[in-house]
């Protein structure tokens, strides 16, 4: 068999795998009536699906423990069914999983699930960012004065900001494994503003003022030191960029001028 046919093969048989109605590789597969050759795929069709749903599952376990095994692998099976892996890596399986539970009709008024599983996606994002050497505070200096307005520094890879009208860290730090889940959490206690990175071996959920986001996602856009001041001072005319350049410095938050 030539490379070509293979392919086309292995092709029908996946497009089968995730739609049942899908019969082209049924001719291909022994038996004495269509039936048992439905029950044949069947069993590669339930090792797929129990496979990517554990991965799934390792992926968003917080919102797995928060829904319940049996209502999240119902979900799973209807998100991958939907959404088939685009690529054989793991890493990006599930990328598009929070957008999904926002339209889905029993999870798209669950607000607060939503947000958990954007975190957890974000979290999984920044683990898996290329490394890159965080600037600092000597290399910052070394900047002329007269030229900082004007420059542009790049945020380390592996951050990942995020928005939530809930308390989203605090619902997925409360439920880790190592916590004894006796935290009562008010989902009207008001929404965070988040930066996920990972500088150096761990990943870090931090918390920010609107002021520093608003700054980090100019930054992220591309705009100019300069810019992202004045970005901020649309909302907040006294803000001071001093204490927002030390935290950024000082979580590895920012790169080299020469990596950007």
């Amino acid at each position: 068999m030539n490379h070509t046919l293979l392919g086309t093969l292995q092709q029908q048989f996946s497009d089968s795998l995730f739609d049942p109605d899908n019969q082209q590789v049924l001719d291909l597969i022994k038996g004495e009536s269509t039936l048992i050759k439905n029950r044949r795929l069947d069993i590669h069709r339930n090792n797929v699906f129990y496979s990517l749903g554990n991965a799934l599952a390792d992926l968003y376990p917080v919102v797995k423990k928060l829904t319940g095994d049996n209502f999240f692998n119902a979900t799973a099976s209807v998100y991958l069914h939907q959404n088939p892996p685009e690529r054989a890596a793991m890493v990006y399986l599930g990328h598009t999983f929070p957008d999904f539970l926002k339209q889905f009709e029993h999870t798209q008024k669950l607000g607060w699930l939503i947000d958990v599983a954007r975190l957890e996606l974000a979290w999984h994002q920044s683990y898996h960012a290329q490394d890159s050497v965080p600037l600092t505070t000597t290399e910052l200096a070394s900047i002329p004065i007269s030229q900082l307005a004007q420059t542009r520094l790049a945020l380390h890879p592996s951050v990942r900001l995020m928005q939530s009208e809930f308390p989203a860290s605090r619902i997925w730090a409360a439920n880790q494994p190592d916590r004894s889940n006796d935290d009562t959490i008010d989902l009207d206690a008001g929404g965070e503003f988040l930066c996920v990175c990972r500088p150096e071996q761990e990943v870090m959920i931090i918390p920010e003022s609107g002021e520093t986001f608003i700054f980090l996602t100019a930054l992220q856009q591309g705009k100019t030191l300069g810019e992202a001041v004045l970005d901020v001072q649309q909302i907040n005319p006294d803000f001071l960029p001093t204490e927002v350049f030390a935290h950024s410095l000082a979580a590895g938050l920012l790169i080299k001028p020469e990596e950007c």
